[in-house]
């Protein structure tokens, strides 16, 4: 990650959905390894803070634009064109667990 977004400009450069690297980078962390924190991201992540305190923390980021974080349900759905079948992988809110940001 350090190679890939090693300035401000990059880190917080949003994507078409508003996105940052940052923001994915801060949310890739948190269940990396084993679906726990992954610690030596975090420390990187905390490198990140020091060195650029006025980019917002993703949650900051999360209520500015009314993005909701919700746990997905990930499968592969079996798909046929033709006589050739594939799986693609989907991903679907879990919808007991879904919360709104008004």
């Amino acid at each position: 990650f350090r190679l890939l977004a090693p300035s401000k400009a990059e880190l917080t450069l949003k994507n078409e959905a508003g996105i940052t690297p940052l923001m994915r980078f801060e949310m890739w962390v948190q269940t990396e390894l084993a679906n726990k924190p992954f610690e030596a991201a975090m420390a990187h992540l905390d490198k990140i803070r020091e060195r650029f305190p006025d980019i917002p923390c993703i949650s900051a980021a999360i209520l500015d634009q009314n993005i909701v974080l919700t746990p997905v349900n990930s499968y592969i759905r079996q798909c046929r064109v033709g006589a050739r079948t594939f799986g693609v992988r989907v991903w679907e809110p879990c919808l007991h667990n879904a919360a709104l940001i008004n």
